[in-house]
This record gives C-alpha cells, structure tokens and sequence, in this order.
C-alpha cells in the first residue's frame, strides 16, 4: 500500500530491510561496563544503565542502541562493591520476568492502562493486585483462551466485504500459536513466568491483522518476539541447570552473573514496554483501518528496533558467557587435577625413590655375581614363547575368575591348577604371570617370581634350582642390598658349594620380606622326574613352603592329577575353593581351543580345504578333544597331510583319546623300518642331551646286538636332515629351531637353550605313552613292539 513503511523484525524472516540504527548517547559506557565485568578491572557501578531507565528511554522515544562490540573475555573475580547485589542472583532464574513487570510498573501511566486492558481479556478472572503466581495463572488461562479461539477459526479479518481464516492469510500466526501451546505443554511449569509475554504476543496478534504491508511486517514482528521468548525458555534452562540453587558456584564469580542476569532482564522490560505500548495504542484504533495503514506509527517502529538491539548485545553477551563457561569449566578441572596431584606427588616420589634404590642395587657387582651363582638359567624362555603364540581372549576365563582372584587377595593363599595331558595347563598359568607382572612393573611393592618344569629339560631342574631361581628374581626386584644374600655366599659360594634345601626355603622367606604381596607361580609339577625322589622331595618342600608361608605370600601351581602330587597337596590341606579342575570348566577350555583349531585352519597349509570342511573338522575336533589340545594338534598333522577329498571320512572315524592316537599312529610306521625307529625311540627317551637330526641319524644306526655294531654302509644319508626322520615318525616328533619352542599345539612347551635344530618328542605323554604299561599290554604285536623298558634302554644307551 502506498506510504506504508514495514516494520524491522527480531528474526529477520520476511521482513525488509533493517534501518540501520543511531548510536545513543551512554551506549558506549553501557557496554564498557559488560565488559569491564569480564576485564576484572571495571566496576558494576562504571557506566550502569539499570533497566527502568532503559524503558524510560523506549518509552519517551529515544533513539536505537547500536550493534554491539566485540568484547574480549576474561574471568572475573568478585569485588567489594559487588557484594551489596549478591541479592539479585539468589532468586531463582524465572523471577527475572517479575522484576521485569516491577520495571514497567515505574511507569504509572502506561502500566495502569494496560493493565487495565489486560483484565479486560481476563474477565472474570481479576488481574491488578494479583500476586505473582496468581497473575501467571491468570495470563496462562487468558493465552490458552486466544489459542483457542484461533484454533477453532474464530479469529477472523474483514475486507472487501469477505472474511478469510487467520491460518489462510497470515502464515506467521500459524508459527506463533504453535510455540505459544508449546510453552503452555512443556515450558510453563520450568519458566510459569513467562507466561506474561507470551500473553502480550497472542493479544497483539488480532490487533494487527489486516490485509496490509505494514500490518504484515508487524505481523512477522510478532513472530519474531515469540522465537525470541523461546529462546529465553532455553536461557532459563540452561542457567538453571547450572547455577540455580548454587550459590557457592555463583559467588564465586558472583559479578559475571549479575551482569548476565542484568542484561537479560533488560530484554525482559523491553519485551513489556513493547507489548504494553502498542496493545493500548492499537486497541484504540477502530473503523477506517485500511486507511490509517498508510500512516506510520513510529513507536512500533523503535520499540520493536530497541527489543532487536538487546537481542543482538544478548547474543554477544553468550558468546562472552560461553567463554566464561569453557574458563569455569577448565578452573574446576584444573583444581581437580592440582588435588590429585597433590595427592599422587608423594606416592610417585616414593615409586621414583624405591626405583632408584633398585636400580643401584642391580648395578652393584658384588651382588650380581651372588645371583649369577644362586641360578644363570633363562627361567623366562619358555613363558616369552608361549606369551608369544598366545592368541588374543584366550586364558582371559582364569584372570576373571573368583577362586583365582580371591587367590590373589587372600593371605597366604595357595591355588592348584590341574587337568589332563595337554589341556593347556601351562598357557593359563602363561596368562596369570603375564597379568600379575603387568601390575607389579608398576607397583614396586609388589613383585613376582615363576618356574616352569619340563621333562626335555636334560639337566632334571628339581626343588633347589627351583627355589635357587625365585630367589634371584625376587632379588632382582628388591630395593636393598640384603645381608643375607651375602652371608649365604660366604657360607657356601666362598667354598665352592652349594646351598642346601633348607638353606634355600629360609632365604626365600627373606627375599619376599618386605612386599605387600608376593605371587608365586610353579608350573608343570607332574614334569619334574620322579627318579632319584626328585619330585617327593619337591612335594616336601612345596607343602613346608605353603604350611609356613606368611601372609603376604600366594602360591599357584600347575599340574596333571597325579596320585603323588595329590596326596601330597592333601597335607597342606586344600579347601574347594582352592583348587581349579579344568573338567569343571569345559566351556571355558573349549572356548579357547575353538579359537586355536580357528587359527590352525586358517594357516596356509590349509587353504586348499574347503570352507564346509573347516566347520566341518572344527566342530569334530572340539567334539572329540575332551578338553585336550594335544589330541586336537594331533588330528590336525594327520589333516594337513590328507587329500582334501579323505578328510570327511578322517573326521568321522577320528580315535578316541591321547593313547588310541598315538596307537594309530604306531601302526602308520612302515614295518621294514622297526628296528631303525625303535633305536631312535630309545634314544630320544634316554639321552641326556639335546639330540640333532645329523647326531640321531648316526646314532640309529648302531645295533650293538649286530656284528659290527656300526656298519658306515648303513648310514641314513637322506635323513640328516630333521625332515627325513620326522617322515618316519609323524605327529611323535617333532624338530625344534634353537632358542624356540615348537608352535601350533600350546601344550608342545619343548625348548633347546642353543645349537642346530634338535629332534624331540612332540609331546610329554608321548614319552609317557612309551613307557606305559598300556602299551606293553596292547595285544596288538605289531603295536605293543614298540614299548620301552627303562632298564633295558639304559642298557642299550650304554652299550652303544
């Protein structure tokens, strides 16, 4: 329409182009004064616009605000003069809208008429004199009312003699009275206040409806107030959140949240005067509307400009605030960190203090060359290997255990682990060293100490090597220069001896004196030889170690259920609670065979077999093992070595047990090469050293029953080399690179310390197999031919 000029809107949704604003006078101090807030060095008094003389300015017709500077942020510390106002941020965040009504009521004559008009919409409920919860029920009522009479189409503009629904005309209306019954369902009860002003909205909205420019920006105008009021929903919200009710929070950056609050009450008041002064302007527009929308009315005009400004210095206000938030924020982490530390300095400086200490006792030579002469053997070669063919979630069933970490906890607590041959064993006991040391590399208080038998071991470790070799390595992890290390060497390295048992039980007591805890591991019992009572008399001293332990001490062992070792154990006594049988856990063990045979059958050797055959031989292994890796890595050899069309009938004639494998494979052995495969059996089970392919191969071949014992003509010249010989054997033997174990079957826990590749067998129960009464009663000729005799072996060994 001709001379209509729009409005400026607070969201800048359809509207035209905003005036650009005059720069007031006091506006620069106004602003300064935010800003020396966060500077620390302003006062709240310096350059202060209170927001009554804000709206006095709006109402009298002053000029725009300015856009807001940009301010740079700092925390802010409470000062004296901020004290006095700490009142104004103890009220609950909602209350700002009731300091705001206080504000508009300083202007007597505008209140007082709008107000009046407010009671009018309100009849027949009373508004002036209310107090302020009843005046907010009161407004809610009255906007719940108008949103009514809009939703039920009520709301109604003339104009060439026709009439059109609000919702066809103006779409604005339809997003306003959409966060009006928001409001009213879900912010009411948060911010009831509020309420006011979105009353002022919903009254307003009629007053300008009419088919015009003018009308329509101001229309639009409406809208944006209402998203404005929305977004002060969300301030509340998040003020509340954090600050409400907290006052030691407040106070400590008690003039930043004056300010805040002081800015944001001024939009309130603003708000107000906007919905005050044009309700009870327009309402006393009647007949000729079309006419007068040509003339502008420039009070909406700077009022709605005014309520924009204050918009935009809120939102630089929230950046500043956001700032101040992230500083808070870091303040109370920094505290934190500082009284943590505080707290973790003396226990780092004791561990950095005891590390020393340790570190200069291992460098002194003196007591080098103790340990050296207590035990020089590599105590960890055999765990580092398993460590290393370890496949990942295996063993993880012991750690989380209770009975094991009861273990842990217990004083002077003992725990035996035991199951059938080649159920793992000594990967689980694997798995529990590698989580205690974990622990103890950090925590010097604590410390660990392990051995492991094993039957290949040629110089037949017994109860003193064993002793000898936890001794060292706790030493290794003591802070001192005990005297009782040196008094045992003058005693007995001084003159060329060694320390007796009891000498050694009495030096273990004073090496774990002074831990918190020390844990100690034995594995494989059952493999430390039962010849000359070396085992008895390892039981003996085990079941002396445990019945004096004290208390800072925990023993775990590992072995087969062997009658010796389980009467043995009797005698401590052992509860339940200290024993693991692994038949009690056969998901567990089976879990992790399924991943062992997985990782098998995913190896290259294999990948000419299908993928239906892998399932296949996976679920018929697991099936059969009763709990037995060995039995599993058995049928596996025989697997690998079959055509891939042969494996399904394997699988489904697969042996029963260890000792039927080991039967079938007896019989796989080509007849013509008996008395050659016997000789190599005798010796692998007799000799006292590591055996090479080259060195077994020549030994074979002496017969000394034959006439000349050693024919040269007989030399087994295609098999020097560990391939040949263990063709003849398959699945008994097995080769091993030096300084390694043997991999595949996590019960293969043979180790040679150094040389060439030796020949041994694959397995303990192999060489336990040989010597069986099992097999020396099998009726099968051509099985039970291969039975050993101890006494005649020795006799064979020594006369070749």
């Amino acid at each position: 329409m001709a001379g209509s000029k729009a409005s400026p809107t607070i969201t800048g949704r359809g509207a035209g182009d905003k005036p650009q604003p005059a720069r007031p006078q006091g506006t620069t101090n106004d602003r300064s004064r935010f800003r020396g807030l966060f500077a620390w060095n302003k006062n709240l008094s310096n350059g202060s616009l209170s927001a009554s003389s804000s709206t006095s300015t709006l109402v009298a017709g002053s000029t725009a605000l300015a856009a807001p500077a940009t301010v740079a942020v700092t925390t802010p510390s409470t000062t004296p003069r901020l004290e006095t106002a700490a009142t104004s941020t103890e009220a609950p965040i909602a209350e700002l809208w009731n300091e705001a009504w206080d504000e508009l009521r300083e202007n007597a004559a505008l209140f007082e008429e709008y107000e009046t008009r407010l009671a009018a919409f309100s009849s027949p409920v009373g508004l002036p004199g209310a107090g302020k919860s009843e005046r907010a029920q009161v407004m809610k009522v009255l906007l719940e009312k108008k949103i009514a009479e809009l939703e039920s189409g009520r709301w109604k503009v003339g104009f060439q003699n026709n009439q059109f629904s609000v919702k066809d005309l103006i779409e604005s209306v339809v997003g306003v009275v959409d966060w009006a019954k928001e409001y009213i369902g879900k912010a009411a009860q948060a911010s009831p206040y509020s309420s006011v002003a979105w009353a002022g909205v919903c009254l307003l909205l009629p007053l300008v409806l009419n088919p015009g420019e003018q009308e329509a920006a101001r229309a639009k105008c409406l809208e944006g107030i209402a998203a404005l009021l929305r977004q002060c929903v969300i301030r509340e919200a998040l003020y509340r959140s954090s600050y409400d009710g907290n006052t030691s929070k407040k106070e400590a950056n008690l003039s930043v949240h004056i300010s805040y609050r002081e800015e944001l009450k001024i939009l309130y008041v603003k708000i107000l005067t906007f919905q005050a002064t044009c309700l009870c302007h327009l309402s006393h527009r009647t007949g000729g509307r079309i006419v007068r929308d040509m003339v502008d009315w420039t009070d909406w005009n700077k009022l709605s400009t005014a309520i924009d400004t204050q918009k935009e210095r809120m939102t630089e206000i929230e950046t500043q605030w956001r700032d101040f938030k992230l500083q808070e924020q870091w303040n109370v982490e920094e505290k934190r960190h500082i009284e943590q530390m505080n707290c973790l300095n003396p226990i780092y400086n004791e561990i950095r203090r005891v590390t020393k200490i340790t570190e200069k006792a291992q460098n002194d030579k003196i007591r080098q060359g103790l340990l050296k002469w207590l035990s020089d053997e590599d105590f960890s070669a055999r765990y580092n290997d398993i460590r290393r063919r370890h496949e990942e979630s295996t063993g993880d069933w012991l750690i989380e255990n209770d009975r094991y970490n009861d273990w842990k906890k217990r004083p002077s607590s003992f725990l035996w682990l035991y199951g059938k041959a080649g159920s793992g064993k000594s990967f689980l006991s694997a798995s529990a060293v590698h989580n205690l040391a974990v622990f103890c590399e950090k925590w010097p208080f604590e410390a660990l100490a392990y051995y492991y038998f094993s039957f290949t071991d040629q110089t037949d470790p017994d109860a003193s090597r064993m002793l000898s070799s936890m001794i060292r390595q706790l030493c290794g992890a003591r802070h001192d220069n005990p005297a009782w290390l040196h008094n045992l060497g003058s005693t007995f390295k001084d003159k060329g001896a060694n320390p007796t048992l009891e000498h050694l039980e009495h030096a273990l007591w004073n090496a774990v004196a002074g831990f918190d805890a020390v844990y100690l591991i034995i594995d494989s019992l059952d493999e430390c030889t039962t010849s000359k009572s070396k085992r008895a008399t390892l039981m003996k001293s085990l079941v002396r170690l445990q019945k004096c332990s004290p208390p800072n001490v925990h023993i775990l062992v590992t072995s087969r259920k062997e009658p010796d070792i389980e009467a043995a154990l009797d005698r401590i006594p052992l509860t339940p609670e200290d024993k693991i049988d692994l038949l009690h856990f056969r998901d567990a063990v089976d879990h992790d065979m399924g991943i062992f045979v997985q990782q098998r059958l995913d190896s290259p050797e294999f990948d000419d077999v299908s993928d239906e055959t892998k399932v296949l031989a996976k679920s018929s292994l697991l099936e059969k093992a009763d709990g037995m890796f060995q039995y599993v890595a058995l049928q596996l050899i025989e697997i690998e070595n079959s055509l891939s069309e042969d494996i399904p009938a394997i699988l489904a004639n697969l042996p029963q047990g260890l000792d039927e494998t080991y039967v079938r494979m007896l019989k796989r052995i080509d007849p013509q090469n008996y008395k050659l495969v016997y000789r190599i059996l005798r010796w692998l089970a007799m000799s006292q050293k590591p055996l090479t392919a080259e060195r077994l191969a020549e030994a074979a071949v002496v017969d000394p029953e034959a006439q000349p014992p050693f024919d040269p003509s007989k030399r087994l010249k295609g098999h020097k080399n560990s391939s040949g010989l263990l063709k003849m054997l398959p699945g008994l033997l097995v080769d091993v690179q030096p300084g390694y174990y043997i991999d595949g079957d996590p019960t293969k826990d043979i180790f040679i310390l150094q040389g060439k590749r030796r020949i041994t067998f694959s397995h303990y129960s192999v060489k336990e197999f040989l010597f069986s009464t099992n097999l020396k009663m099998n009726p099968q000729e051509e099985v039970s031919r291969y039975a050993l005799y101890r006494d005649e072996a020795e006799c064979f060994i020594a006369k070749s």
